[in-house]
């Protein structure tokens, strides 16, 4: 990159703004990545404590709590 950067010919430029370009769009692909994993391991951990007081729920019922 440091090379197109400093090379100073239009195609070394052109060369390094398809660079640059290429790695937003990497990023941001990689940040709505990382959105949707955060997601999905919070939605299945409501899910798994949904599940957890319930069957606490019917144990302290059977016990008699």
């Amino acid at each position: 990159m440091m090379y197109y950067e400093f090379a100073g010919s239009p195609k070394a430029k052109e060369m390094a703004s398809q660079i640059k370009k290429k790695g937003e769009e990497s990023q941001r692909a990689m940040e709505k990545a990382g959105e949707s994993m955060k997601g999905m391991l919070s939605q299945k951990s409501e899910a798994e404590q949904k599940q957890f007081e319930k069957k606490k729920a019917d144990l302290e019922k059977e016990l008699g709590f």
